[in-house]
């Protein structure tokens, strides 16, 4: 519980300068949020996809939605699993997440660099602690673990 207070908490801070690559993706980023607290996952995705089509190269986006996902999943207890469908778009979003974030790392731009590391480990984050909700203690170990290499 604690640790998504403090992911919550964190991700709420300065949207710009954490994570966005885009000058729309603060935006959504901060509605995305908003909605995730008051439960409304249905706008938070809808927002979420939009950013996705708008700019595909902005890895921010899909960090957003598996985001969504990920929350979803675990502030509804009754119905702890997702469809199938959900669970694969969360993992193809982190995997989206990470591998544009990699295109950045060596940014002339070094706030622009920061953002691609930290999305990256954030993304990779998210994955473990997935598996720890699933109950997978070794795979969240692993990728805690690796997500401490971006971060």
């Amino acid at each position: 519980m604690l640790l998504r207070v403090a992911i919550i908490f964190l991700l709420s801070l300065k949207a710009q300068w954490l994570l966005a690559f885009s000058p729309t993706a603060d935006t959504v980023f901060k509605n995305t949020v908003s909605d995730l607290l008051e439960f409304d996952f249905s706008s938070a995705n809808n927002q979420t996809r939009m950013q996705k089509l708008e700019e595909p190269k902005d890895p921010s986006g899909y960090l957003f939605e598996a985001v969504g996902i990920w929350w979803q999943k675990t502030t509804q207890p009754l119905e702890r699993s997702l469809d199938a469908q959900m669970e694969a778009l969360f993992f193809e979003d982190i995997d989206q997440a990470v591998k544009l974030s990699k295109k950045e790392f060596r940014h002339k731009n070094t706030s622009l660099s920061a953002q691609a590391y930290f999305t990256a480990g954030m993304a990779v984050g998210l994955k473990g602690l997935w598996y720890l909700e699933s109950g997978n203690k070794k795979k969240a170990f692993k990728f805690a673990h690796k997500a401490q290499r971006y971060l």
